[in-house]
């Protein structure tokens, strides 16, 4: 007698629904949000050619420019992966392009810039965790900018941003070295928002929100939030 060891549609059925159960309790939701959190291997190599894109903002090393343009290189992978999803995902809600509605990350952080949009909405998820990966390789060139005097105020950005800045970690970015103009941006973006329902991620021009971040710039003046971006723009970067 043949045994049939086929597994029936019964079977198939509970343990697809108990892996959902599963993802949902773990934040992952939907599964097709399961498959978005797959940490996918980052090819630098080809990250490279993907980034010859990125260079006609970023310049060609991925140091940005003085105007606000932000540093890449020296960023983790990871967080450079979440913060193009996040991109994506606002750049696919102005286009009305389905996928990544209610991504995990976009509970605890959301950012949206139209400026972004035509370089982001063509890129698949392997394009992003390349491209990252390529950024997260190269070496941070340090400022040449004077060193003011350390400002009180930043003994509490070292606590998640450690070594004055100049450590990345897996969610968190490196600061040293960072453009002053664009960190100036960001801080006040994080400022003005108290909320992740305050955030249209469907406007024009630039939004961003985290919790941590916002509980810690609520209370900035304009003139702290210079001379904090004016800081970091001075430590050398590793």
């Amino acid at each position: 007698m043949t045994i049939d060891m086929t597994p029936s549609r019964g079977i198939i059925f509970f343990v697809t629904a108990i892996g959902t159960v599963i993802g949902m309790m773990m934040g992952l939701g939907h599964p097709a949000l399961a498959q978005s959190a797959v940490k996918l291997e980052g090819d630098s190599a080809r990250g490279a050619e993907i980034a010859e894109t990125c260079a006609t903002c970023h310049g060609p090393d991925g140091m940005g420019y003085p105007e606000g343009i932000p540093r890449l290189v020296g960023q983790s992978s990871s967080y450079l992966r979440a913060q193009l999803l996040s991109f994506r995902h606002s750049a696919r809600l102005r286009a009305d392009q389905p996928g990544d509605e209610g991504i995990a990350h976009l509970k605890s952080t959301a950012r949206s810039f139209s400026g972004m949009d035509s370089f982001i909405l063509g890129l698949t998820d392997q394009d992003i965790a390349d491209a990252a990966a390529h950024y997260a390789a190269l070496k941070c060139k340090p400022s040449d900018k004077p060193q003011p005097v350390r400002p009180a105020i930043v003994s509490r950005c070292e606590a998640c941003h450690k070594d004055i800045g100049r450590v990345s970690s897996r969610n968190i970015p490196t600061l040293a070295s960072q453009n002053a103009v664009y960190l100036s941006r960001q801080l006040k973006s994080f400022r003005a928002a108290k909320t992740i329902g305050e955030i249209d991620l469907m406007a024009e021009g630039a939004s961003r929100y985290n919790r941590i971040m916002f509980t810690q710039a609520r209370w900035l003046t304009d003139s702290q939030i210079k001379d904090i971006a004016r800081f970091f723009e001075s430590v050398p970067c590793l």
